[in-house]
């Protein structure tokens, strides 16, 4: 690790330290009522505000499940909680136990017969203690990311919801001593499910989303373009002139490596340049944490192998997928990502060829292929459904459980 990477991690482990230190002032005068009566399904957070984004793309179909079964949220930092307690899209009630110790009264008066986590957070294993709740890994994407799509800690939880088939495949050539039939239930991608009041700001243009991931936990995961593309990519589009342009950096963008933050921002720098030159093309740098509604209001996506990239093929959006630069970060070849024919960064400047071909020729033919072996059924409405009877079918697993004591 560099030494300027090394002083972006104090920074930032600093700057948690004093969030957490007012946002428990802040929760400590709050008014908001604690929670009272049983809630079926705990979605258990341990993480830091930063990656709140895995969780709140569960929002919607949590709605859902919420009608049948209550659905609480239960973190680990005092930020955190403030932050879902401040989010106008969380409709849920948000507890805070930053010890373990916490943790147990709220298992004792709430008597959750599920338990939801989105990511394998080292801390997870304070909830896993518990034996009373059967535990469910619902993830944050569908990808080809190893070590993370197909990561052994499945092993930790009672089950594990995936996307189709293609996830099915992947950790069967992955994990040892699994049993995937007793232990993976399929339920689509529902958040492709939420429906989007689209209005295009671009005229006659194609609306080309670029969503890059970010730098990675580690080397072999490095699969993030904007540092190695994401220059050369955008200024062809733009140069074209076929295209408005919206970029939009993953959340966690330099968060260990100072240099991809510095990328994105040159990125980001050529775009609104050019959204300065021409306001009537619609240029624009997103943030937004709702990434649903850029993908729906996007007609093309460039993505990299991440759980973004077969989100837009989940959406039936055409679709191109970089080439990771960094060797380490491996494209398997019985990988689905090896389906797309990547575009390498050499070939960035040539990024509307690839588009065209993702649109209307052999590449939009495997992208059809794909959209079928990752999430079966991509009807509206079908993957939620799938979702909120599988948890159903889980909590009713529970009860029978516990009664043959």
């Amino acid at each position: 690790m560099s030494i300027s990477s090394e002083l972006v991690g104090i920074a930032r482990t600093a700057r948690h330290r004093l969030a957490v230190r007012k946002a428990s002032k802040l929760l400590a005068k709050s008014s908001t009522p604690a929670p009272h009566g049983q809630f079926d399904v705990l979605v258990y957070f341990a993480d830091t505000v930063a990656n709140l984004y895995q969780l709140r793309q569960w929002f919607d179909v949590l709605k859902a499940v919420d009608s049948q079964h209550r659905v609480l949220i239960l973190t680990r930092s005092a930020d955190t909680a403030l932050a879902l307690r401040e989010d106008a899209t969380n409709p849920f009630p948000v507890v805070v136990a930053s010890r373990h110790s916490a943790i147990d009264p709220f298992v004792a008066e709430h008597d959750p017969k599920v338990v939801l986590y989105v990511n394998h957070h080292r801390a997870n294993f304070a909830m896993l203690w518990h034996p009373s709740p059967l535990h469910i890994y619902i993830g944050h994407g569908e990808s080809d990311k190893i070590g993370i799509s197909a990561s052994n800690q499945l092993k930790a939880y009672d089950f594990t919801f995936v996307a189709g088939q293609a996830a099915i495949d992947r950790i069967d050539r992955r994990l040892i001593n699994f049993d995937s039939a007793a232990r993976l239930l399929v339920v689509g991608r529902p958040q492709v499910d939420t429906e989007f009041s689209v209005v295009s700001s671009s005229g006659q243009l194609t609306t080309v989303l670029y969503a890059p991931s970010w730098e990675g936990d580690r080397v072999a995961n490095s699969y993030g373009s904007a540092r190695s593309h994401g220059v050369a990519l955008v200024r062809a589009l733009l140069s074209d002139g076929s295209y408005q342009v919206v970029f939009r950096p993953h959340p966690l963008s330099g968060h260990r490596d100072a240099s991809y933050a510095n990328a994105c921002a040159e990125v980001s720098e050529v775009v609104l340049s050019a959204a300065k030159q021409n306001p009537g093309a619609g240029h624009e740098v997103s943030s937004t944490p709702n990434f649903g509604l850029c993908l729906a209001s996007a007609d093309i996506v460039i993505a990299d192998v991440s759980a973004v990239a077969l989100d837009a093929v989940a959406a039936g959006k055409p679709v191109v997928v970089t080439e990771p630069a960094e060797p380490k970060a491996i494209v398997r070849e019985d990988s689905v990502m090896s389906s797309f024919t990547l575009l390498p960064a050499a070939k960035a400047p040539d990024v509307a060829d690839w588009l065209t071909d993702a649109v209307a020729g052999e590449a939009a033919l495997a992208i059809d292929g794909i959209r079928e072996y990752c999430f079966g059924d991509t009807t509206k409405g079908v993957a939620t459904a799938a979702f909120v009877n599988a948890i159903s079918e889980v909590a009713d697993l529970r009860d029978a459980l516990l009664a043959q004591r």
